[in-house]
């Protein structure tokens, strides 16, 4: 075989035509197929090749090799419907829908659309997606080449907050169904109608004439505003924190060496803090965790490793501590085993008020219980790991000498408490591999893979 194969999967019985159309852009997951006998992505170095499904795997021999793949091929799901007349189509499980106007031709036929949870192999320069993912319609009706559709509205895709809505633009992307690397041309002729939300929509009513066949589609929104942050801990006297997103944020540490260094705990310990608040958050040492208060009880976030540190000496400055602890590599400190963060919280009626979110923000979800932070495109619900940490309902017997930025009243155990209902914690972005000697409890946002990350001790972990 002279040509590319992405994936290669056994049945133990053949596969329907509707099954084979319904699968042809997305993964496969094994657990859930039992007739998946071995599955084969060919995404491993070197010439081996793991079975995903089972044990069967297998080694590459002769000429053949490993190449980037540019398939338009990822995790999602696909939804199919008949398109024979005029009308709204709203494939509502994929999150899309096609409108035809009277007297349009149609595909007449089956129409798969497929949505992937992963970014495509290309995006448009200087452009920012408005959703992690992207769509492919497949068109396989009778009539291949179709008039256009009036509106075209992509739905649950990422954050879009009131600010968002009312200023930034945006446009339709498309290009064929197997297309790749180049090929991307804007669709829409005018910005599209956006509606706000932690799951917010785009309708665009303005199709370029010259879209007469379905393929992959993506949405791309401006760059956010630019804006100062209220407070601003910065790595030297340089004022120049007006930067995109800035005035999103409550309070800002902002280098590029460092990271911000969480209040330590041991598990025994922690349990003893008295009446701890809701959306308080530590680095629990020996479970080498990070957790916050839900209001019942600490809850340790899952983790997994991401790479291993790099030791390349120890900062020549130092940070700020408010806790007296170490701050070698901390821009700002509160590592100690007395006293908490504790975030600000927001609900999904006014987290819709952040208005142009950076991403490396840290909130407290109050409705969900759970903690947030942005990725550039959405706000992420790290997972959570058992067994929750009981907590001390005691009175506090002291109020720690701490900060507070915004209004209202410091909580008694917090070393720092941000109280902001428009604004979040803005944590350093850098690159793990830029930390110096990093200590545990550290946390940064690391731009190469858009998450959050800790530094336990041993290894930079990932927080998702």
């Amino acid at each position: 075989f002279n040509g590319l194969i992405d994936e290669v999967c056994i049945w133990n019985r053949s596969l329907s035509l509707d099954e084979i159309r319904a699968l042809r852009h997305i993964t496969k997951k094994p657990e859930e197929d039992a007739g998946l006998l071995a599955y084969y992505q060919f995404n491993e170095e070197g010439s081996i090749v793991y079975d995903k499904a089972h044990t069967y795997d297998a080694i590459i021999n002769g000429d053949a090799e490993k190449v980037k793949s540019r398939a338009p091929v990822g995790a999602g799901m696909s939804q199919s419907m008949n398109i024979n007349a005029h009308g709204v189509y709203d494939f509502d499980e994929a999150g899309l829908m096609l409108s035809f106007p009277a007297g349009s031709v149609t595909p007449h036929g089956t129409v798969f659309v497929s949505r992937l949870n992963v970014a495509p192999d290309s995006i448009m320069t200087n452009c920012v997606p408005m959703d992690h993912g992207y769509w492919i319609v497949n068109n396989y009706g009778n009539n291949l080449e179709i008039d256009n559709p009036d509106t075209i509205a992509l739905d649950g895709i990422a954050f879009i907050s009131l600010a968002m809505q009312d200023t930034l633009g945006n446009c339709l992307y498309v290009r064929g169904e197997n297309a790749e690397i180049a090929g991307w041309k804007v669709s829409s002729v005018a910005s599209g109608v956006t509606e706000h939300g932690t799951s917010g929509l785009v309708r665009f009513s303005e199709i370029d004439p010259g879209f007469t066949s379905l393929g992959q589609m993506i949405a791309i929104r401006d760059s956010m505003q630019f804006g100062r942050p209220q407070v601003a801990i910065v790595n030297d006297s340089d004022t120049a924190v007006y930067q995109r997103g800035g005035s999103s944020m409550a309070l800002v540490v902002q280098s590029e060496t460092k990271g911000f260094l969480l209040p330590r705990y041991t598990s025994t310990v922690l349990q003893e803090v008295p009446s701890p608040t809701e959306g308080s958050i530590v680095f629990i040492t020996d479970l080498k965790q990070i957790a916050y208060y839900d209001g019942t009880s600490w809850q340790p976030l899952n983790a997994c490793y991401l790479e291993p540190p790099v030791y390349t000496g120890l900062p020549d400055f130092a940070g700020v501590s408010l806790a007296g602890g170490s701050t070698t590599s901390a821009l700002l400190s509160l590592g100690t085993q007395q006293g908490v963060l504790v975030l600000p919280e927001f609900t999904s009626e006014d987290i819709v008020n952040i208005d142009f979110p950076k991403e490396g923000l840290i909130m407290y979800r109050s409705d969900l219980h759970r903690l947030a932070y942005y990725d550039g495109i959405d706000w992420v619900l790290p997972a959570l790991t058992a067994p929750a940490l009981t907590a001390n309902g005691e009175d506090a017997i002291q109020n720690l000498p701490g900060l507070r930025v915004g209004p209202g009243t410091k909580d008694p155990n917090a070393l720092l408490h941000i109280i902001d209902t428009e604004r979040a914690l803005g944590i350093p972005v850098v690159h793990t591999s830029d930390i110096q000697g990093p200590h545990a409890g550290l946390i940064i946002f690391d731009p190469r893979f858009k998450v959050l990350c800790v530094f336990d001790g041993i290894g930079w972990q990932v927080v998702k």
